[in-house]
Parts: C-alpha cells; structure tokens; sequence
C-alpha cells in the first residue's frame, strides 16, 4: 500500500511540475520576475524538508545561517534567467562573460577531448548552453531526475539547444565522446549511489563519485575545472587548467578545493538543500 501511495504521489508531483513549467513559460518576462520573486519567499517556509537539510548543511560547512534565505532567493532567479535566456537567445551573449576561454579552445584545438568538472554553484545549465551556441560539441552526463516525466521536462530544455545528453551508467558513451574529441561535462560535487572516492570537503569526510577520475586516468583527455555565478547582472563562467595526478585522493582533493573557494566567494550561490553531509542518513 504504502509503495502504491508513493507512485501516485510521484505523478501527481510530476503532472504539476510539467504544468507549472508550461505555466511559468508562457508568462509575460515582467510579470514572471514578480510571481518568481513572491515564490522564493513561499519557498523557504513551506520546503520544510529542504529547509532543515539546508540549514543543517549550512552548519556543518560553518557558513551563517541566513544564506539559506538569500540561497531561495536566488534559486527564483536564476530560474527567471534560464527561462528568458530560452525565449530570447541572443541575450546570453549579453549577459555572460568567460574567464579562460582561451585555455579551453587551447585544449579543445588538441583533438584528445575535453573533460569538464563543475559543481551545482549558481546557474550551471547555462554553461553547455553558452559553449553550444558557440559551436563546441556539447556532452552533458546527468543523474535521473525523481520520476521519467520530470527527467523529459528537464531534457526538452537540454534538446532544444541540442545539447547531448549522457546518463551517469553509460560510461561507454562517455569515453566514445571524449575519444571523438568532444566536450563532456560532469557535476561531482555532490553524493551519488555507486562507487566514490572519500575525500575532504570545508574539512569534513563526504564521498564524490569514483568514474570521471577512472575515465581521466583510462584515456587521458585534456581536463578542466568550471564553475559559474552571478555577479550584478552578469554570469561569470571561470575555467581552471587541472593537471591530475593519477592519484585518486590527491586529485579528488585538489577538485574540491577548487571548489570550496568559489563557494566561499559565492556562498549563496551553491545548492545547499543537496543533503551533501547525510543529514537523511542519520
């Protein structure tokens, strides 16, 4: 009974999503802004669940408490951002600005594929968006979304930008992708069921997945770390060179790293209701 009611539960969230996604879409961009600003703020206090993992990863890492609320804040946004970036394609050019795109084409001109590792920092989905419409071959790998029509909902998005879309299990398309010489983008900043790599994350243990790391030592294709957040009105798009190591813990080490600092610099930025320190689990 209890594993029915859940099944249902799940498309009754599922059919609303999809509606509201149309709903949202189909809104005038100055009304949107209001209705998305309204709803952050309808967010944080109804999520209960969210809230309490948030606050909770938030202790764990030492930030303050109320970068929760400006966090919610800027979930709306960005999802205001995405939505008139879709309807309007020219404006990404205007809003986003690249650091190191110079290494990028660099390592991409070198034919051996390019590995890009980011994080769930700001508004990530713009970054295989703006590198696509500038021609690059675009890979991205993803996870399964809580139910099939919400994971065809978020691919739409992803297909009509023709973005190529690679699931976490088919580590064979991976390796074919960067073997043509194509960009694949993975996030592995957060806990994923299946194999990991134990590592140091603002000093406490946390467990990031084992597979990129096995790929990148199996075919050694050139590699970069990216990351993107909102300054003003810009996005800001930086990309790191990274030399691994061949050592697993090393180089998951020195990813993280990597990542703590522009958390650091962007604290409100960052998905802190992903329950990255197991709060579910004890």
């Amino acid at each position: 009974m209890r594993k029915k009611w859940k099944k249902i539960k799940r498309r009754i969230t599922s059919s609303f999503i999809k509606f509201f996604i149309k709903f949202l879409n189909r809104l005038p961009l100055s009304f949107l802004k209001y209705l998305l600003k309204i709803l952050s703020i309808f967010s944080y206090f109804t999520l209960k669940k969210f809230r309490k993992i948030g606050i909770w990863t938030i202790k764990t890492a030492q930030f303050k408490k109320g970068i929760l609320k400006e966090y919610f804040k800027k979930i709306f946004e960005f999802c205001f951002d995405f939505l008139m970036i879709h309807r309007n394609g020219k404006k990404i050019e205007e809003i986003v600005e690249v650091k190191g795109e110079e290494l990028l084409l660099k390592k991409f001109k070198k034919k051996k594929g390019v590995l890009v590792l980011t994080l769930h920092l700001g508004l990530w989905e713009l970054i295989p968006i703006y590198f696509k419409r500038k021609n690059y071959p675009v890979n991205v790998v993803v996870s399964r979304v809580y139910t099939d029509e919400i994971d065809n909902i978020i691919n739409e998005f992803r297909k009509k930008e023709k973005i190529n879309i690679i699931y976490r299990n088919e580590a064979i398309k991976i390796i074919k992708a960067l073997k043509n010489g194509e960009c694949v983008g993975i996030l592995i900043d957060q806990y994923f069921k299946g194999k990991n790599i134990r590592t140091l994350f603002f000093g406490k243990e946390v467990f990031i997945p084992e597979g990129p790391f096995l790929i990148m030592y199996k075919i050694k294709p050139e590699v970069v770390i990216m990351g993107i957040w909102k300054e003003k009105d810009k996005y800001i798009i930086e990309i790191k060179d990274f030399e691994f190591k061949g050592d697993k813990k090393i180089d998951a080490r020195n990813v993280m790293v990597n990542f703590e600092k522009w958390i650091r610099k962007n604290p409100s930025q960052w998905t802190w209701i992903h329950d990255r320190f197991g709060y579910l689990r004890k």
